[in-house]
């Protein structure tokens, strides 16, 4: 059984064929790319499928069709359902490069062209990009658009989007005024991707034409459509505007919680830290972790990270200690959980714990039951040696 196009298109003139196998899935359809004839140059994607054999797919329009009749494209996510995500280069004259689209191909749609189109997006002679990040089983694909300034074709940040058979290509990521440039700049970027369907990400707050001001993290889905997350208020943004949250993207286990960091600051913008947080569509964003006391020093510094986490309510992570001098005394562990809140967990008292206080615990392992392994310092009370 032979794979792969081999039409006039895909033989060279001796009659020489090169197909390549990229990929299968879990019902048995396979993707891969012909090489074209050296005359024209390039490549172009398949997919095959049993009941039908080798359908062509992706962009082949003029815009991506050299006048020797090069084309290039390469599908870079394929599900079990047998949908397909790729990108197409851009190409005018021989095979002058104009950057990349990219596509979506289903059996009911055929090649949809996905990502952000309009003057934001192109440059006067026509160069734009964009790249393929995920596709999902239930069909909705999600990318990213670099912005130019069409008339001199520099960097303007970059867009992130999601396309859907049933929406079209939808911009997502935060586009407030605290997050677009003087110029129009203005940058998001798609950390982690759920089966879902829910997106999450960042996008960077802009001062002036380009300075960087933090960021903030979000949330998207469907039904919600782009909805911030982090800790917000005072000790979290300076009078400039600046801050910063991030999501988590460890998590291994899915559900209706999401995870991150937010950076503390001054008024004045310097920096006290970071402190985790957890957040729900129902209850917004909870900052979670130890916090003050040993954990701050006299400066309002703090220092919290988590280490594991689950959506669906559960996760632990370590607080650095400090003493009055603001010397680093050791670090602590400790649990979450919607029922319990923030809990220590590790050993404590005269035997892990020396004259200047300091402790020190850490998680070695969690078992499949979901209890914590860990160990903490055995420190003699009269040894003061950090």
């Amino acid at each position: 059984m032979q794979l792969g196009l081999v039409d006039a298109a895909h033989t060279g003139s001796s009659g020489g064929q090169y197909n390549n196998f990229r990929k299968a899935n879990a019902s048995g359809q396979i993707i891969g790319t012909t090489v074209r004839p050296a005359a024209a140059g390039g490549n172009s994607s398949w997919i095959w499928r049993p009941s039908f054999g080798t359908t062509a797919i992706g962009l082949t329009s003029a815009e991506y069709t050299g006048s020797s009749g090069y084309r290039a494209s390469r599908s870079v996510f394929f599900t079990d359902k047998g949908d397909v995500a790729g990108e197409s280069d851009r190409v005018t004259g021989v095979r002058t490069n104009l950057g990349r689209d990219t596509w979506v191909w289903t059996e009911a749609t055929g090649t949809v062209r996905t990502g952000l189109v309009g003057a934001d997006y192109t440059r006067v002679d026509g160069y734009r990009t964009s790249a393929a990040q995920f596709l999902s089983n239930g069909g909705l694909a999600a990318g990213k658009t670099q912005r130019l300034i069409a008339a001199t074709g520099e960097d303007n940040g970059s867009d992130t989007w999601v396309w859907s058979a049933a929406t079209g290509n939808v911009q997502i990521g935060i586009s407030s005024p605290q997050h677009r440039g003087s110029g129009g700049y203005q940058f998001s970027q798609i950390s982690s991707f759920r089966e879902s369907g829910s997106v999450l990400g960042f996008s960077k707050r802009i001062r002036n034409a380009s300075d960087s001001n933090g960021q903030n993290a979000w949330y998207w889905s469907a039904s919600t459509g782009t909805v911030p997350m982090g800790l917000d208020g005072p000790g979290y943004i300076s009078t400039s505007g600046l801050q910063f949250s991030g999501p988590f993207q460890g998590m291994t286990v899915l559900g209706q919680y999401e995870y991150g960091y937010s950076g503390r600051v001054q008024p004045s913008g310097v920096g006290l830290g970071t402190a985790p947080w957890v957040w729900s569509l129902t209850g917004g964003t909870t900052r979670i972790g130890l916090t003050g006391g040993s954990y701050r020093r006299a400066s309002g510094y703090e220092y919290s990270d988590i280490t594991y986490a689950e959506g669906t309510g559960f996760a632990y992570g370590w607080a650095d200690r400090y003493r009055a001098s603001d010397v680093s005394n050791g670090r602590d562990t400790w649990a979450w959980s919607p029922s319990t809140g923030t809990v220590r967990i590790g050993l404590a008292g005269p035997a892990f714990t020396n004259a200047n206080g300091f402790q020190y615990s850490e998680v070695v392992f969690r078992a499949n039951s979901g209890a914590l392994i860990g160990s903490t310092y055995h420190l003699p009370a009269a040894d003061a040696v950090n």
